[in-house]
């Protein structure tokens, strides 16, 4: 008996109407598939090329090649502004404000909170300040210079509170020196519901009217 080849002409897509065998010469199912010229090709895999964690979910990415042909890409989260380059992972978020300070820490012996003083410092629970040319805190062996930190609650307008990674071993009072590096204020990670594009302009100018207390202008720009 003769071979035959025969011919099928399957539609483009996954089409899932009704069953697998009412769907007749369809494509009903598939994993890591697209076409192409109406054909169906496997999508490549991924590969990972840094395990370097970020702060918050990255919300969108642009690449680019730069003047020497090398690709390079920033993405933004509700909390900071990273650049991906060489493999590595670096933090980029803008500074808002700088003050320097003295006598403006306190820490408390077998804990990990510092208060921070800073008469002026407009912040809010999860902004992000970074400590440079930071002084000794008496005895203490808390160590804040070159370091960034969330700020995990507001003591009152002048003072607010981190949390370090090593427990102070001396209760210290007005103590210390340091500039205050603060990052551009955190966005919020979770959409508010009912708000769309009609809300100002893309939701960005009129935050408290929503509800929501500051919009990020990495959120402005990314999302």
């Amino acid at each position: 008996m003769a071979t035959e080849l025969a011919k099928f002409d399957f539609r483009q897509g996954f089409n899932r109407e009704t069953t697998q065998y009412a769907e007749g010469q369809s494509w009903y199912d598939g994993n890591r598939v697209r076409f192409r010229a109406g054909r169906p090709e496997n999508m490549r895999g991924y590969e990972v090329r840094t395990s370097t964690t970020f702060d918050g979910s990255a919300r969108d990415l642009i690449v680019w090649t730069d003047a020497d042909s090398k690709a390079r890409a920033i993405f933004g989260t509700p909390d900071k502004l990273y650049e991906h380059d060489g493999d590595q992972i670096h933090d980029i978020t803008p500074l808002q404000s700088s003050v320097t300070l003295t006598n403006c820490f306190g820490t408390s012996s077998g804990t990990t909170r510092v208060c921070c003083s800073d008469a002026a410092h407009g912040r809010a629970v999860g902004d992000y300040v970074y400590f440079t040319s930071t002084a000794a805190i008496g005895s203490s062996n808390v160590s804040l210079s070159g370091n960034v930190y969330p700020i995990t609650s507001i003591a009152s307008g002048a003072i607010f509170t981190i949390s370090v990674s090593a427990n102070a071993d001396s209760t210290e009072s007005d103590s210390g020196s340091a500039t205050f590096n603060y990052y551009i204020p955190t966005g919020s990670s979770v959409a508010a519901a009912g708000v769309g594009y009609t809300a100002a302009a893309y939701n960005a100018t009129d935050p408290t009217s929503v509800g929501i207390s500051k919009i990020s202008t990495t959120e402005v720009a990314l999302w």
